[in-house]
Formats: C-alpha cells, sequence, structure tokens
C-alpha cells in the first residue's frame, strides 16, 4: 500500500487499557480559623499562665535541689565540728585533773577558813567514821585549837570521851581523826591527792 506524506499535524490515537478500579486521591483542606480579639488575649493568657507555672515548678525544683546541697554542706560542716569539739574534749578531759588539782592547792593554801568552817570541817571529819563515835582523837593546828575547844563539850554529848591534839604542822583547816578503826585524814594534801583520783576516774 502506498502511503501519502507524513503530515506533522496529524493527531494520533491510542488506546489505553486499565485493568482495575479508579482510586480518587484528594486532599482535605481544612479552613483556617481566625481569632477574635478576646479569643487572641484569652490564648495568650493560657500560654502566659502555663509558662509561669513551668518556670515556678522549675524554681522550686532548682530550689529543693539547693536546700539539699545545703543541708549537705551543713551536715558535713557540723559533724567537722563535732569531731573537732571532741578533740578539744578529749583535751580538756586529759589537762583537767591537774589543773583542778593545781587550783585546789593554790586555793588551800591561801585560805584561812572562819571559825564556823573550822568547825564544819572538823565535823565532817568526824562523822567520816561513823558508827564509831567512842574515844575519838581530832588533832588540828594550833590557830584552830582555840576554835575547837571551846566546842568540845559540846561535842562530847555525840562523841564520848573525844579528845582534842595539837599538830603545829597543821595548817589551818586541817585535822585528822583517829580511832582504833583508822584515821580520816582531812589536811589539805591529803583531799587534793583524793580530788586527782576522783577527777582520773572520770
Amino acid at each position: 500500500m502506498r502511503r501519502g506524506p507524513h503530515n506533522p499535524m496529524a493527531v494520533s490515537r491510542h488506546t489505553i487499557s486499565f485493568t482495575g478500579p479508579f482510586v480518587l486521591a484528594a486532599e482535605v483542606v481544612e479552613p483556617v480559623r481566625h481569632y477574635t480579639a478576646a479569643e487572641f488575649a484569652a490564648e495568650f493568657e493560657r500560654g502566659r499562665r502555663e509558662g509561669a507555672r513551668q518556670a515556678d515548678t522549675g524554681v522550686d525544683r532548682r530550689f529543693v535541689e539547693f536546700r539539699s546541697e545545703v543541708s549537705a554542706v551543713q551536715n558535713g560542716f557540723f559533724s567537722r565540728l563535732g569531731e573537732a569539739e571532741k578533740m578539744i574534749a578529749d583535751q580538756i578531759r586529759l589537762v583537767l585533773p591537774d589543773l583542778a588539782v593545781e587550783v585546789a592547792k593554790r586555793v588551800l593554801a591561801g585560805f584561812t577558813p572562819p571559825p564556823e568552817v573550822v568547825a564544819q570541817l572538823c565535823q565532817q571529819a568526824l562523822v567520816a567514821l561513823f558508827p564509831e563515835v567512842q574515844n575519838l582523837e581530832l588533832v588540828v593546828g594550833e590557830r584552830d585549837h582555840e576554835i575547837i575547844a571551846s566546842l568540845v563539850p559540846e561535842w562530847k554529848v555525840t562523841y564520848p570521851g573525844i579528845s582534842v591534839t595539837v599538830d603545829p604542822a597543821f595548817a589551818s583547816g586541817e585535822c585528822q581523826v583517829r580511832s582504833r578503826f583508822g584515821v580520816i585524814d582531812a589536811r589539805h594534801g591529803a583531799k587534793v591527792e583524793a580530788l586527782r583520783r576522783e577527777l582520773s576516774r572520770k
């Protein structure tokens, strides 16, 4: 068959076959919402409050953390302070007996008791031998002898057979009570030594 010349404007027809159903694809576009001034102000206020709440929550959390850190520092500080105080207390406890004894020595050495105190010191020594009350010998210094001699008649009611002896070596306020069971030594040196032993046990 003879073909005529090619016409560039000729329309070419093709047949397309579809083997399945058509699927319609569509994009749903939501309408744009327009806020009123009141709604915009309300949304702004809500956002501001939410931001403030979150900020407050963050501040509270940081405050709690800060308080925990400060508490830890305090605990550590007071723990170390307690250790330092204990060390100082131990050091004081070590020197306290000697210090107290030295103070007692100085006080007793420079102390001249009044007559009523002399009488009281001697009575304390006599009571220390209770229930032994008969034939006791009370030894005192020269100054105290005059004070005690005036009390002997009264004391004989409680301590039958009591006698008073003078020892020039005894200072004022010193005394001894002698009995068949032993001696109560109330001289300054004995008192200081008793104080030393008592403090050393603590």
